[in-house]
């Protein structure tokens, strides 16, 4: 997309939804009849508890956020960068297994289809307002 484009105006950014405790940010959200929510979750960590920690931590804060009223007909997409370090494969590889338990309507979207998300996404954004 060219940075002109009309419709990225429609992709609003840095998006805080409130908790009990703090709020969970989201890069981005957009309409395609339906309420997307971007989250971008790098994997390129130290160690394996680090990649175990933050995919609970995204499991249980999705599911609670689809609980409240306000975001039951959301989708939550999931765009994922793997480690680089070969030892952490099977630590992502659980992540992924992880991600899925998110009872949310949610795309997981790894790292090589990350390109191909954003085109579809920018093709299929509808203002927010229609």
């Amino acid at each position: 997309a060219q940075p002109n484009d009309v419709r990225l105006r429609y992709f609003e950014q840095s998006v805080s939804i409130k908790n009990k405790i703090a709020a969970s940010k989201f890069e981005y959200r957009w309409q395609n009849g339906t309420a997307n929510l971007i989250k971008t979750l790098g994997f390129e960590l130290s160690d394996k508890q680090d990649i175990q920690d933050k995919a609970f931590k995204w499991t249980t804060a999705i599911n609670y956020i689809y609980q409240t009223e306000d975001y039951q007909n959301y989708q939550f997409d999931l765009l994922l960068g793997r480690p680089k370090s070969p030892e952490l494969f099977k630590a992502y590889d659980g992540a992924l297994d992880i991600l899925e338990d998110i009872v949310a309507p949610k795309r997981i979207i790894e790292e090589e289809a990350i390109e191909q998300y954003a085109l579809d996404a920018l093709e299929n954004v509808k203002s927010p307002k229609t």
